[in-house]
């Protein structure tokens, strides 16, 4: 947790009290919309995780959703938005039993979504561009937190530094922030610049369950053990189900759940997390 300037180490308890008053604190001042959201690679590769994170962005109710969808994976949803009328459109040839497959698409009278389908108001800092299912761009993020409309970012394992453009204009609004907390399982250039950095367990330490099932050519859904015991201090994105929790938000229906204690320190060869600040 960063206190006067400098990241310290602290408790989680404490870490996700002060979090949960200070959000709380600007959601009373500003109105949900000043809270941004970043529903980064991380996350999406977190069963539990992920619907965690969607119960609190629907709680919050802020329309200032990121993803990295609206960097490098635009094209596959937009694509099948425009030209098959549905986002989850993903055609796949049947390989396996077809003797032969022509892709040809003008022969065919494909359903397209009207222009307003997917598509939504941007934000207010820069009016010219849209939402696309829901999400701001990316690239918008600086302009929002520039013109003071967003106030707070919840950073739900993403590495902005590295992933988001125009890190020169990014990187000096990102330090302007009131609170920006970052989950994440090392210390990278973007917790460094965070007011809270939550360590969570990675893929082997956490059980975890099949998320983007959509997207399996058959139904099957697929479970896997946790492989080796959580580094540090490290914690599942759900959170335990502790006495002790956060400050509610204003009229919302979720709670920050604070945890039990921390796991004593364990030595293996992985790299080392980053501590809860």
């Amino acid at each position: 947790m960063k206190v006067d300037g400098e990241l310290r180490p602290t408790t989680w308890e404490e870490c996700l009290d002060d979090l949960g008053a200070r959000l709380r604190n600007i959601i009373e001042r500003y109105g949900p919309e000043s809270v941004g959201v970043f529903f980064g690679s991380g996350i999406g590769m977190d069963a539990a995780g992920y619907r965690m994170a969607q119960a609190l962005h629907a709680a919050i109710g802020t329309p200032a959703k990121f993803s990295p969808m609206t960097i490098d994976g635009t094209a596959k949803v937009l694509t099948a938005d425009l030209v098959g009328g549905s986002p989850a459109l993903s055609g796949r040839p049947d390989y396996d039993n077809a003797s032969f497959v022509l892709n040809q698409l003008e022969a065919f009278k494909l359903p397209i979504s009207p222009p307003e389908g997917s598509f939504g108001p941007g934000p207010r800092s820069r009016p010219e561009t849209q939402s696309f299912l829901g999400e701001w761009p990316c690239a918008v993020l600086a302009d929002e937190i520039r013109a003071g409309n967003i106030r707070a970012v919840l950073n739900l394992g993403g590495h902005l530094v590295a992933a988001f453009p125009d890190t020169e204009t990014l990187v000096p609004a990102l330090r302007d922030l009131e609170l920006f907390a970052t989950i994440e399982i090392i210390g990278n250039e973007t917790t460094a610049l965070s007011t809270h950095v939550l360590p969570t367990k990675d893929q082997l330490e956490r059980a975890d369950v099949s998320l983007w099932d959509f997207l399996i050519q058959r139904v099957a859904v697929q479970h896997t053990p946790a492989v080796v015991e959580p580094v540090g201090d490290r914690r599942s994105v759900v959170g335990a189900r502790g006495t002790r929790t956060a400050p509610r938000l204003p009229a919302r229906r979720q709670q920050i759940r604070a945890g039990h204690r921390r796991h004593p320190a364990r030595r293996d060869h992985r790299p080392r997390p980053a501590p809860v600040r």
